[in-house]
């Protein structure tokens, strides 16, 4: 199952790669080799996310986790969020966001690299894809049902 999850990502990878049109400078490269940029493997990324995950997540995860994406710096791979500011991206309670990042940490979505000190510093986020599981249940709470 999981060589057949491996073959399914990489097809994918390959779709979304051989979806776009490389462009420089406005002009389509000649040689028509497709161009590699940080945007381009950040964005398979997310589609990556869109097409084997969003689905197993609540909504409050996904927009969390999405937001964190969305703010990490391109060089060390971590976002420097505090959880007042997720939440106002997400329009949820600070503590309603501390329970989300537990579920996606627990579930594999983003590793905390450093948890920041309430109202004072912020934490440290790399948002990280676990393996796919066909049929695989919503990210919930230790202990739930």
């Amino acid at each position: 199952m999981i060589d057949r999850i491996d073959a399914n990502m990489d097809e994918l990878r390959r779709q979304v790669t051989a979806r776009r049109v490389p462009l420089r400078n406005g002009h389509h490269e000649s040689n028509g080799r497709p161009l590699r940029t940080r945007a381009d493997s950040r964005f398979t990324e997310f589609n990556i996310f869109v097409d084997l995950h969003l689905a197993n997540l609540k909504q409050s995860d996904a927009m969390v986790w999405i937001i964190i994406w969305r703010h990490v710096d391109k060089r060390t791979g971590t976002a420097i969020l505090t959880h007042a500011r997720i939440g106002e991206a997400a329009g949820l309670q600070r503590r309603a966001v501390t329970n989300v990042i537990r579920r996606l940490a627990e579930s594999g979505y983003i590793e905390v690299v450093r948890k920041g000190a309430a109202d004072r510093s912020p934490s440290v986020f790399k948002p990280t894809l676990p393996p796919p599981q066909t049929g695989a249940p919503r990210c919930t709470p230790t202990g739930a049902p």
